[in-house]
C-alpha cells in the first residue's frame, strides 16, 4: 500500500495521537525520537490529512510498544 491518511491507517486521530504519544516516551535512540519529533510536527501541520506510508506505521508501532 502506497501512503494513507492516518484516518485510513488508524481509523480515527485520536488512535494516532496515542500511538504517537507512546511512541514519544518510548524513543531511546537519536533515530527514533528524531522519528517521532518528525511525526509530531507533519501532524501539527497536517492533522487528519497527514500521510503515513506502511512502512513509517510499522516503524511507529514498533517504537510505541503495538507491534
Amino acid at each position: 500500500m502506497a501512503a494513507a491518511t492516518i484516518i485510513d491507517q488508524y481509523g480515527h486521530a485520536n488512535r494516532f495521537k496515542a500511538v504517537l504519544v507512546a511512541a514519544e516516551l518510548n524513543a531511546t535512540t537519536h533515530w527514533e525520537i528524531e522519528f517521532t519529533n518528525d511525526l509530531r510536527v507533519r501532524f501539527e501541520s497536517w492533522g487528519h490529512r497527514m500521510q503515513l506510508s506502511d512502512l513509517q506505521r510499522n516503524q511507529l508501532n514498533r517504537i510505541a510498544g503495538e507491534d
